[in-house]
């Protein structure tokens, strides 16, 4: 069996998805990996991210972060490049995402001057939005077909 990305013939508008998919699983990689080393800051150390600390630990939000950004690439390497398409999945992946980095960016509000950050992470929950808009565009005509897979 073997499994072909191709991005160039079809469904360009799934490109962001696999570049949103990638950023989000090498960001959970990272900040998964750096909570086990020996160093006097780690990732999200700090004021900025002291609203997601306060609700899990960074190896936590790592495992969390890398674990839904596998997740996104495995809908998208079985079904995201074929004409039928996991499009509630992709949708929901987009979501969850989109919420991560929406957290991320609220963070600002925590800081007393304006982090380059805020327009890193608001940028990526503005491109994981305009997915999840293209995403659901893709699942009322699979409704509309009786098909949960997507459109032809």
């Amino acid at each position: 069996m073997t499994v072909t990305i191709d991005f160039g013939e079809t469904h360009r508008e799934r490109v962001p998805e696999w570049v949103s998919g990638t950023v989000e699983l090498c960001w959970g990689i990272l900040a998964f990996a750096d909570s086990f080393m020996n160093v006097p800051r780690h990732t999200m150390d700090g004021d900025f991210f002291a609203p997601m600390i306060s609700a899990f630990s960074q190896r936590e939000w790592g495992l969390i972060i890398t674990v839904v950004g596998l997740l996104r690439l495995t809908f998208l390497a079985i079904n995201g490049n074929n004409p039928r398409s996991s499009t509630i999945l992709r949708t929901f992946g987009a979501a969850v995402s989109g919420i991560f980095w929406l957290g991320f960016s609220m963070g600002a509000l925590n800081v007393a001057w304006l982090s380059g950050a805020v327009f890193t992470y608001g940028g990526w929950f503005a491109l994981d939005a305009i997915v999840v808009w293209y995403a659901a565009g893709e699942i009322m005509p699979a409704f509309a077909k009786a098909s949960i897979y997507g459109t032809d």
